[in-house]
């Protein structure tokens, strides 16, 4: 599957939550998300994040920037057992290398995914993902913004434009 998708940093959260509901767009999550980043010896990356309701671990490669969205390719799937998954990934060598928690709220809305999310460092970041550049732009500019506004940074690459080096810093949370 590929994941298409840009950032806009420092949205006013209840603004963006008003336009998506005028647009009525559906609200599928909103609360706290937990999210591990693992490495293997041959540098391998996994995330597992925990929802609360559901644990997701995911696969990202092959990182493109194409008409200013991010795109990757992303393998994801449902774990039940976060504590022993995290066992099987020490006993495969895999390495935790960062922490996080932020509180997200999503959306659904004509194909398009929104995610609002409040960093510990209380900066609100809104993503937009879709099935295409011109999607992730459709639904950029449904909300008042434009490309040119967004970046397509990964959350290494976001940490450090507010000065966390995550390479140093292991663990970002409220």
């Amino acid at each position: 599957m590929k994941e298409i998708e840009i950032k806009i940093l420092e949205v006013d959260k209840e603004e963006v939550c008003k336009k998506l509901t005028k647009l009525g767009a559906k609200k599928t999550y909103e609360g706290l998300l937990k999210s591990w980043a693992y490495k293997s010896p041959n540098d391998k990356k996994l995330r597992v994040r925990d929802f609360g309701n559901k644990i997701i671990v995911t696969q990202k490669s092959n990182k493109k920037i194409i008409d200013g969205t991010k795109t990757l390719d992303e393998l994801e799937c449902e774990i039940k057992d976060l504590e022993s998954f995290q066992k099987i990934l020490e006993a495969l060598n895999f390495e935790l290398s960062f922490y996080e928690e932020k509180n997200r709220t999503s959306y659904d809305y004509d194909g398009l995914h929104f995610d609002i999310d409040e960093f510990p460092m209380k900066v609100t970041v809104l993503e937009i993902e879709g099935k295409t550049p011109e999607e992730v732009a459709r639904g950029t500019s449904l909300l008042g913004y434009t490309i040119e506004q967004s970046i397509p940074d990964s959350f290494k690459e976001l940490y450090a434009r507010y000065g966390i080096d995550i390479n140093k810093q292991k663990e970002v949370k409220f």
